[in-house]
C-alpha cells in the first residue's frame, strides 16, 4: 500500500508541474499578443489634416457662362494673317557635312528650298518605284 501511496504521489506532482507548465505557457501567449497589440497600436501615424487644407482639396466644380463658348470657338482657328506671323524652324545641315544650323524658313535662298524640295520628291518618287 506503501508503494501505492508513494506511486499516487509522484503522479500527482508530475501533474501539478505540468499544469504550472500550461499556466506558463498560457501567461507567456497572453504576454506576447498584448506585446504585439501595442507594437501595432504603437507603430499607427496620426495624422492631423488642417481644415484649411481640407477645404483646399475639394473638387472644384468648373461651370462656363455660355457666353464664352462664341469666345472659344473664335479663337479655335487662326487666320492666315496669324500665321504668318509664326517662324517655321528647320535643322539645316551643309552639303560637306558640317555642323547644322538652326535657321526660319524665311530666311532661306528661294533656289536652295525648291532644290531640296525636287530631290526629296524624287527620291520618295524612286523609293515608291522601288516598291512596286
Amino acid at each position: 500500500m506503501n508503494r501505492q501511496q508513494a506511486k499516487l504521489k509522484q503522479e500527482l506532482n508530475h501533474l501539478r508541474r505540468q499544469k504550472s507548465v500550461l499556466w506558463l505557457g498560457i501567461l507567456f501567449f497572453v504576454a506576447v499578443l498584448v506585446w504585439t497589440s501595442f507594437a501595432i497600436f504603437g507603430s499607427q501615424k496620426k495624422v492631423k489634416i488642417d481644415s484649411r487644407l481640407i477645404e483646399l482639396a475639394k473638387p472644384l466644380i468648373p461651370r462656363l457662362g455660355s457666353e464664352v463658348f462664341p469666345q472659344i470657338e473664335q479663337q479655335r482657328y487662326l487666320s492666315e494673317e496669324d500665321l504668318s506671323s509664326f517662324p517655321i524652324y528647320v535643322y539645316w545641315l551643309s552639303e560637306e557635312g558640317g555642323v547644322g544650323q538652326l535657321t526660319d524658313i524665311m530666311q532661306l535662298p528661294v533656289d536652295l528650298v525648291t532644290s531640296e524640295a525636287s530631290s526629296t520628291a524624287s527620291s520618295a518618287a524612286s523609293s515608291a518605284a522601288t516598291l512596286n
